[in-house]
């Protein structure tokens, strides 16, 4: 994932458009990116597993282009994160831990985006907003669901928190849905 996201940030900072096969036309491609804690080589169908059932996933492997080399630029989820949404080494940036920050003053990969003229979109676990850290609708995304402070959430059964849990419902999930 790492190399997929140097490749766009280079290709982003000069404006590369891309000549689509079913048009005369250039357009921008669509870009999903997943950063799944935890989730290992042979966790996905579409790169082997033959004990998980990815079968959407796979699809998408199918349609589009997959990698098959990666590189984390941390062990650790916050250090991980930031790397991927700057483009920078977190051990250089001071980021070593969870209760690190992605500040302000950082470029996002969603603001490179967005600067060149995509739609912004995040979902999920941010977990680099920290004390005096920002949320992705500060870093450059337009719309944001389920991304807050938190690591984790206090439950993932929606509406039963853990008892005596002093997170909130996550953030853009508060009813459940």
């Amino acid at each position: 994932m790492r190399v997929l996201f140097v490749l766009l940030v280079l290709q982003l900072g000069m404006k590369v458009n891309v000549y689509t096969q079913t048009s005369n036309n250039f357009s921008k491609p669509n870009i999903i990116l997943f950063l799944v804690d935890d989730l290992g080589t042979k966790d996905l169908g579409c790169y082997g597993s033959q004990f998980y059932q990815t079968p959407n996933i796979d699809e998408l492997s199918k349609q589009n282009i997959t990698f098959r080399q990666a590189y984390s630029a941390h062990p650790r989820c916050v250090p991980s994160r930031y790397a991927l949404q700057t483009g920078k080494y977190p051990a250089r940036s001071g980021i070593f831990s969870g209760e690190s920050v992605l500040p302000l003053k950082e470029t996002t990969f969603a603001e490179l985006l967005q600067y060149n003229g995509y739609q912004t979109f995040f979902c999920g676990k941010w977990h680099l907003a920290g004390k005096n850290g920002s949320m992705p609708e500060q870093q450059g995304y337009e719309i944001n669901v389920a991304g807050g402070k938190a690591g984790a959430p206090a439950s993932y059964f929606y509406p039963f928190n853990k008892e005596g849990a002093r997170e909130k419902p996550i953030d853009g999930l508060e009813e459940g849905n």
